[in-house]
């Protein structure tokens, strides 16, 4: 993500009966400035995902999950400089494992269904 670029979002993952994402980094090269959200999980019908091996640098929050159906599981997620949340979960059920957070904001904010 460049600089500047306040309502972006680095991915903005669609999945589907199963799906994983792993061994990434999602990063904002201004992390005081540039980006809603790192992980955008805000479609409709979300998962069942698994994330896996991801790190998120910068942006406002680190994950967003805003969808009420069937369910994600984050497994070693390296979160770092978010300026107000690492993760803020509205509706979904989501599994949490070996996560770690560098940061002065709240790792988790929700609750789920």
């Amino acid at each position: 993500m460049g600089s500047g670029n306040p309502g972006a979002i680095g991915i903005s993952h669609a999945a589907h009966n199963t799906s994983t994402v792993s061994h990434i980094t999602i990063r904002s090269s201004d992390p005081a400035r540039a980006g809603a959200y790192g992980l955008g999980l805000n479609r409709a019908w979300p998962g069942p995902n698994l994330f896996q091996d991801i790190k998120i640098e910068g942006f406002d929050i680190g994950i967003m999950v805003d969808h009420w159906e069937y369910s994600i599981t984050f497994d070693r997620i390296e979160l770092e400089h978010q300026n107000k949340l690492g993760i803020r979960n509205t509706k979904n059920a989501v599994a949490l494992h070996h996560e770690r957070s560098r940061n002065k904001a709240p790792l988790y904010e929700g609750g789920g269904r």
